[in-house]
């Protein structure tokens, strides 16, 4: 099992919070009004544990004047990992989890990873790591998962 703390940062655009205020300021921070604004319910499936954040807010929620949304959320998950046994240690083991949403269906959310160099950072105070990120990757998954029987689209992180 491996323990991983990340942010997460979801954006879209919601065409009915554009503005035009003409401020100094590039975005507003709507972190007292969340409940007034759609987030998508993304949760993570095949891992082992979710842990609580400790801080009391672990989120940030930012609107841009033209309606993009940016939303970023704090996540501490403890993945189990697969790995064979018959030539431990020396096996590599994969540490896999997905992102998908709960209530929507492909048709209505699709989750992409931005792959750009940004996109994954290591913490410049982590000097050794035991583990190494292999890929990332969008799949669709292959087969009907929902209970209302439509395909969800899933973001797959080895």
């Amino acid at each position: 099992k491996y323990e991983v703390e990340f942010l997460l940062q979801q954006q879209w655009y919601d065409p009915r919070l554009r503005y035009s205020n003409r401020s100094r300021y590039e975005f507003l921070n709507a972190i007292h009004h969340y409940e007034n604004i759609w987030l998508p319910d993304t949760y993570f499936i095949m891992h082992g544990d979710f842990k609580d954040p400790i801080i009391p807010v672990h989120f940030a929620l930012r609107i841009y004047r033209n309606g993009t949304v940016n939303y970023l959320m704090r996540r501490h998950l403890i993945l189990s990992c697969q790995g064979r046994l018959n030539i431990f240690p020396f096996d590599d083991p994969l540490c896999s989890f997905a992102i998908e949403s709960i209530s929507y269906e492909q048709t209505a959310i699709t989750y992409v990873w931005k792959n750009d160099e940004g996109t994954l950072r290591k913490s410049p105070s982590l000097t050794a790591l035991n583990a190494y990120l292999i890929k990332n990757q969008t799949i669709t998954c292959p087969i009907k998962v929902s209970w209302r029987g439509k395909q969800n689209n899933h973001l797959y992180i080895f």
